[in-house]
């Protein structure tokens, strides 16, 4: 028998003699010239892959966000300081691309890690004088780098406003929790809270109603009940009377679907009717800020470089909080509607936001399934979310402010601590994603959920059991809220319908 070595040399041979095998000489190779269809096909491949490697980096790379830093990179890199019509915004956006690029093409990124070590020193030294401050996460396996942009003005007047109503805020709750330990108010808030699960578990629809011809993609219960607000498809709004179902308003401005609404924390209180009281997210790349007095917006927030998601009211009510598309969340002054925070962070687009009742911190989540939790008065980012698999739609904290909840493409809600830093639960909810969560506004007990598998669900926050199950939408249920009495829940549905959901005993 044959050695394996000489029967592959008897196939080579044999290869040889049939021509199917061509060992040429060294100096003398043919080589066949691919046709003109296969180089062209290559050479679309090849842009292709640039344009995609390109928009990742572009994702990743850090660009100053003062203007004057933004024209003098430019201006290093020896293009244009300003295009015909071109904004501040912009201009940054053109810087972004065109340093991807440099890094993508090579020998050019080396140019470009140079200028970019010089600035690294410069916003170093410059730090120390109240700038916005960073933290900013890069892909799994990346280096974790802390930059500095200047702060302004505006910035530093709003995050000291925000740092004296936090305290305060948090001064007054940790007084609260101890006057509960030293009397015997726990015990009657456990007998409160028992009456209140017993009510949640007889929920039923009190009322429906067909809120637009479209779907709906969200409502919002007013902080005291008596109103909500509803948005669609269509691109408009309506102001309900939560008692009646009676349209009170219908606010037009937006041009493409809403995305998110939001109240202000004083709205039918103190807050004047005329002044601020709802703001609205739109796929058209802004936000709209509404009185109770006209059906047209107030204030126009604009800036960001795609669709806006969830909208919030920061608890001060001063400030306006914002999460886009962009891979951005910003905050805005409310009288003025200037922006006064562009925050970079997130590696994906930015979906749902919320702020923590005491005012101090801000959580947002992203489409990466990562959530992040930002110091608002120094602006860096404290604490990141990791556990979730797909797109986190939804997060909310409770109201003792530690607490906080997180909805996701994956199906499920993770409960956080922040105290504690790290995930203490999951708790698998539906069989479709989660719309949205919302903790109970008066004590933080029970959690309210939502889902695309047409139901919604009310849980206890003690030990995480459900306590009923809301089923009566014909479609996927898009956003869900509790009352501020914690007796009713309110759902809005892709079959176009709201329901409110109370005890039995109130039919």
């Amino acid at each position: 028998m044959a050695a394996p070595t000489d029967t592959a040399a008897m196939a080579i041979a044999a290869g040889k003699q049939a021509g199917n095998i061509n060992v040429g000489d060294s100096n003398n190779v043919e080589v066949l010239e691919l046709s003109e269809n296969s180089l062209e096909a290559q050479e679309k491949h090849a842009a292709l892959l640039q344009r995609v490697e390109t928009e990742r980096r572009a994702r990743q790379v850090k660009v100053p966000t003062l203007e004057t830093a933004v024209k003098g990179k430019l201006r290093q890199l020896g293009h244009p300081v300003t295009l015909f019509a071109e904004n501040p915004g912009d201009r940054r956006e053109r810087l972004r691309e065109l340093m991807a690029k440099m890094e993508v093409e090579g020998d050019e990124g080396k140019q470009l890690k140079a200028l970019m070590d010089g600035d690294a020193s410069a916003g170093d030294a410059t730090a120390a004088g109240g700038n916005q401050v960073s933290d900013v996460g890069t892909v799994k396996g990346e280096v974790k780098e802390l930059f500095y942009t200047p702060a302004t003005e505006d910035l530093k007047r709003a995050r000291e406003a925000i740092g004296h109503f936090s305290f305060g805020q948090s001064v007054e709750r940790l007084a609260k929790c101890q006057r509960k330990k030293e009397t015997l108010e726990d015990v009657d808030s456990d007998k409160e809270v028992t009456t209140t699960y017993g009510t949640m578990m007889k929920l039923g629809i009190n009322m429906s109603q067909i809120g637009c011809e479209r779907p709906l993609s969200c409502s919002k219960l007013s902080p005291e009940s008596s109103m909500l607000v509803s948005g669609s498809w269509n691109s408009n709004l309506k102001v309900w009377d939560a008692q009646t179902f009676e349209v009170k308003q219908t606010l037009k401005g937006h041009k493409e679907k809403i995305t998110g609404v939001g109240w202000h924390p004083n709205a039918l209180t103190s807050q004047s009717k005329s002044a601020a009281n709802i703001v609205s997210g739109s796929m058209d790349f802004s936000a709209n800020i509404w009185s109770l007095e006209s059906n047209s917006p107030i204030q126009k927030l604009t800036g960001h470089k795609h669709r806006l998601a969830c909208v919030a009211f920061h608890p001060l009510g001063n400030h306006i909080g914002t999460a886009s598309y962009d891979h951005s969340w910003r905050l805005w002054d409310v009288e003025t509607g200037k922006e006064l925070l562009l925050q970079d962070g997130h590696s994906k687009e930015v979906y749902g936001i919320a702020f923590q009742k005491d005012g101090a911190l801000c959580a947002t989540g992203d489409f990466a399934g990562i959530g992040r939790m930002w110091d608002l008065r120094s602006g860096k980012s404290i604490w990141t979310l990791e556990g979730h698999v797909k797109k986190v739609l939804s997060i909310d904290f409770s109201p003792n402010c530690y607490q906080i909840a997180t909805g996701s493409d994956d199906n499920t809600v993770r409960i956080w601590d922040a105290r504690q830093r790290r995930n203490i639960y999951v708790i698998p909810a539906h069989s479709n994603l989660i719309s949205c969560v919302k903790f109970s506004p008066a004590t933080g007990e029970m959690l309210a959920t939502s889902s695309y598998d047409n139901t919604a669900k009310v849980w206890s926050t003690r030990d995480w059991s459900v306590l009923k199950t809301l089923s009566g939408h014909e479609g996927k249920v898009t956003s869900v809220d509790i009352s501020s009495d914690e007796r009713k829940v309110v759902t809005s549905s892709f079959d176009r319908t709201l329901k409110i959901w109370a005890h039995e005993d109130f039919f």
